[in-house]
């Protein structure tokens, strides 16, 4: 039987909606990108009201950089500035309040945002402020990801914000955590002293495939996540990593689970694709342990239609 952990979100408030999800999750996952640290309070002591006994999996921001908040855009002006400030009312700024992000940039450096539906080349940098061409354009919102690509940002400490999260989830005996844009497995030690509850890795760039032996050893559990990894690595190299990455599950001594678009289509329609299903007993044979959804049960319109489905599969 593989595991199943439900992202938590919007359409997935309810607590009648959280109970009929237990029936058939071995894991809760919460997002905390999307959360202030009281929202997560809230979320985790209705949790805890719900008598659910069923782990929560707090998602931390961990490596991964985040724009501050922004209005909601379809299209992006042609030339684009991102400042290093915490708000922006202004479609043609983008707020990123990140010293260390900027103190990694160079001129020409494509930066990827929204998991790669939005690149940016830069043309201009100064101590607060980068001026960009956009040459791909799509739509961009708050708290979205940027990163650089080619030589991510290298992660040397925890930030307020996961601290403050971190802080919070402590007090539940039910909350592990999971960290994003893993690259080598030292982030464990950092983020060890800050708590002794399970600390997952998510695999969301080809270095950390490389790496892969010493996030095993450090980290508890990995999670091999399609989206950024998709967007740091190119959607059309995508296949054969995960290809190769899977040839070795077996010889992990930590679990592995899929993540990112496992059953995507049950987002907006009432049935898997098929190369969905097939693809959920291919990852059995190939020894991961479970898979993750995301917007499938955050965001979804058809809740109930993933429940059944995945009655069905573990049956």
């Amino acid at each position: 039987m593989l595991e199943v952990i439900s992202t938590l979100g919007p359409a997935s408030y309810n607590a009648q909606i959280i109970k009929n999800l237990a029936t058939v999750s071995s894991s809760f996952r919460i997002n905390a990108s999307h959360l202030t640290p009281d929202n997560l309070n809230v979320l985790l002591n209705k949790l805890d009201a719900l008598k659910l006994n069923l782990p929560v999996i707090i998602d931390l921001k961990g490596a991964k950089v985040r724009i501050a908040n922004y209005p909601d855009v379809k299209i992006l002006p042609e030339i684009i500035y991102i400042k290093n400030i915490n708000n922006s009312k202004d479609i043609n700024v983008i707020p990123l309040y990140d010293k260390n992000f900027f103190n990694s940039i160079s001129i020409k450096d494509k930066l990827y945002l929204n998991d790669a539906s939005v690149i940016l080349e830069v043309l201009e940098i100064n101590t607060n402020q980068i001026k960009c061409r956009v040459i791909k354009n799509g739509e961009l919102s708050s708290n979205k990801g940027i990163n650089i690509k080619n030589h991510p940002v290298k992660y040397t400490k925890i930030t307020d914000f996961d601290k403050s999260m971190i802080e919070i989830a402590n007090k539940f005996d039910f909350t592990s955590f999971a960290f994003s844009f893993t690259y080598d497995g030292s982030e464990y030690d950092i983020l060890k002293k800050y708590t002794d509850k399970k600390i997952i890795a998510k695999i969301e760039r080809p270095e950390a495939i490389d790496n892969i032996k010493f996030i095993d050893e450090k980290f508890d559990d990995t999670w091999f996540c399609r989206g950024d990894l998709g967007a740091q690595a190119g959607l059309e190299n995508l296949g054969k990593l995960q290809f190769e990455f899977s040839k070795n599950i077996k010889k992990l001594n930590k679990n592995t689970y899929l993540a990112g678009q496992v059953l995507h289509h049950l987002t907006y329609f009432d049935t898997p694709t098929r190369t969905e299903i097939a693809l959920i007993y291919q990852i059995k044979q190939e020894g991961y342990k479970g898979f993750v959804l995301s917007d499938e049960t955050a965001v979804g319109n058809n809740i109930e239609s993933v429940i059944e489905f995945l009655k069905k599969i573990n049956n």
